[in-house]
């Protein structure tokens, strides 16, 4: 656990080169069935972007709540997921004229899910710490390798998710600074991006792999297995997610750079983004480009990425949405009880 009596550069540094990561990814999504080498850089993303993004979350989980704390996650994850769950299904019956499947399932909407299982994450955190902890961590791993086998419908308020992403969150919370000082992986830097290089080369080789494995949301017969293969499956993905997020957390700067204080205001990045990949989408830009040459595709994909961040992360947008959107909403729903 981190202490919170100061930032840790590190990990705003890293919030925002996975933000950029996020939207980079979901405008890659539609063209993964084209091209395997779209399909490549998208199986790598998935690979470790959200895995550490819940293993980031976790390092500052508490391990004892009060009323107070739980009324504060609502305020700063609830309000926002049921603002933009409004806002999003708003914007998909303006563009399409009916209510999303979504809404209609009483599934977190596209991207929100995080939300939803953070809230999740810190509830459940604080109950699995008052067991042994060789328990926990059998149990907190155990659970998500067998509920592939249910057949309940794991969208249903990304309740699959949450369990599949929960062993981040957990094992999050154990890693301290003093951790993350010993990954000296920048020491070594070309051995270890020829390894990350490799990882991709194999998913470049093996592109028939499912992404829906990496997505968390998915029974195993719906991913085409019923036997106990998927577990070794679930368990490689596993493993494969944590190396790559550990080589993450050592291969990003500790100090204060530029992009740090952006990193500060990822969440709003998260909300906002689904905007402007919906809209590209609906142009159909993005096609036009991928036809005409791959490489230009996917640096304009990331020029777009790279510039949405970092103008969905300024204060101007935070300070407007908190303003205009969140504090009105918490105001009339979370009434201050003294």
């Amino acid at each position: 656990m981190l202490p919170n009596t100061k930032r840790f550069y590190l990990l705003d540094n890293l919030k925002f080169f996975l933000v950029i990561l996020v939207i980079f990814g979901h405008i890659l999504r539609p063209f993964i069935a084209d091209n395997d080498f779209i399909k490549a850089m998208y199986l790598m993303i998935y690979a470790f972007h959200m895995p550490l993004f819940a293993l980031i979350s976790g390092m500052f989980a508490k391990t004892e709540i009060t009323y107070k704390e739980i009324r504060k996650y609502a305020e700063t994850l609830l309000i926002p997921f049921l603002c933009f769950q409004f806002l999003y299904e708003l914007f998909n019956f303006l563009m399409t004229g009916e209510l999303s499947n979504f809404s209609i399932n009483f599934q977190a909407y596209w991207i929100l899910w995080f939300l939803l299982s953070l809230f999740c994450w810190k509830i459940m955190f604080t109950i699995y710490n008052t067991f042994n902890r060789t328990f926990a961590i059998i149990l907190v791993f155990l659970l998500p390798l067998l509920f592939g086998f249910s057949e309940f419908d794991g969208n249903f308020l990304s309740i699959s998710k949450t369990f599949v992403f929960f062993p981040f969150f957990f094992i999050g919370h154990f890693i301290t600074s003093d951790m993350i000082s010993k990954l000296k992986f920048r020491n070594h830097i070309l051995v270890y991006s020829a390894l990350l290089f490799g990882i991709f080369l194999v998913f470049l080789q093996f592109s028939e792999i499912n992404h829906k494995w990496l997505l968390g949301n998915y029974s195993y017969f719906e991913l085409g297995y019923s036997d106990w293969s998927a577990i070794l499956i679930r368990t490689a993905f596993y493993i494969v997610s944590f190396s790559l997020c550990f080589y993450m957390l050592g291969l990003m700067s500790k100090s204060k750079t530029i992009v740090t204080r952006f990193g500060e205001n990822t969440i709003y990045v998260f909300l906002w983004h689904g905007f402007i990949v919906k809209i590209l989408a609906q142009t159909g830009i993005m096609v036009i480009i991928q036809d005409y040459n791959l490489l230009l595709f996917v640096v304009v994909t990331a020029i777009i990425s790279t510039v949405s961040a970092f103008l969905l992360a300024t204060n101007f947008v935070k300070e407007k949405t908190n303003n205009y959107i969140f504090r009105p909403i918490s105001r009339l729903l979370l009434r201050k009880t003294d």
